[in-house]
């Protein structure tokens, strides 16, 4: 009996000694967790891992994930940006054996009436417009920029303001020309640019019911010039480049 007893004692401490080699070495053993796990169970013996290894190991997870979206946001916007300006150079190459790109009207254009533009809904609810400005090396003779996009919701107003010259625009020459520039039924978003800015985007708001829409661009070689018709609820790509501009208009993809 006394034999029997020593048996199981020795036992005993032999199993005691291998739950404590588990605990010192529970990184390495992770073959014996099943069964260390119904040991521990029956002993009292802690779960591992700890739940101070586990809150380290998460949060080491979560600062590296964090750092590569960061990472990848970064080159995504850089890459974004890179594509942009390519795309306006390439379409401004095909302006370069002429006087300068599209060019303001040198006439002022006759019996000028508005016409409904956008579609039914953009009209009824209005719309969120991207203007998108490229200003490449030596645009304007390294001088600054003066753009106004002016849009008209009252369509009595639109001949109005197709038949003002850009310098008159800009100088505020007549009361008239202050009256407009001021009145409830005219918005204008204005873009004061120099030749370094090189490429940048705006969103515009434009409300409902809009009449249509003009871009008066002050240049040092378009003074006597008159502004240009545009779609208000399009999206506006302009670029400015040594012998004048270009403009588009295209609905973002």
């Amino acid at each position: 009996m006394l034999y029997q007893r020593k048996k199981y004692s020795s036992f005993f401490l032999y199993l005691c000694g291998v739950l404590i080699e588990l605990q010192n070495h529970k990184k390495k053993l992770k073959i014996f967790s099943p069964f260390y796990f119904i040991i521990a169970f029956f002993f009292n013996i802690p779960i591992l891992p700890t739940h101070a290894e586990g809150s380290v190991a998460a949060s080491s997870l979560d600062s590296a994930k964090s750092s590569l979206d960061s990472a990848n946001s970064a080159a995504s916007t850089a890459k974004e940006t890179s594509k942009n300006i390519s795309e306006f150079s390439a379409k401004a190459k095909s302006f370069d054996d002429d006087s300068g790109g599209k060019q303001p009207p040198a006439v002022p254009p006759k019996n000028l009436v508005a016409q409904k533009p956008g579609s039914f809904l953009e009209r009824f609810f209005g719309k969120i417009c991207s203007v998108q400005i490229n200003i490449e090396k030596n645009a304007n003779s390294n001088s600054a920029i003066l753009s106004e996009l002016v849009i008209i919701y009252k369509p009595e107003l639109y001949s109005q303001i197709s038949l003002i010259p850009i310098k008159d625009w800009f100088t505020f020459n007549a009361d008239a020309i202050k009256t407009l520039r001021t009145s409830k039924d005219v918005q204008i978003y204005r873009f004061e640019l120099t030749p370094d800015s090189n490429y940048s985007k705006y969103l515009i708001d434009i409300n409902s019911n809009a009449s249509g829409a003009f871009l008066f661009n002050r240049l040092s070689n378009n003074a006597n010039a008159y502004p240009i018709q545009l779609n208000p609820y399009k999206n506006l790509k302009l670029n400015f480049f040594s012998l004048g501009f270009d403009y588009f208009q295209e609905m973002e993809k």
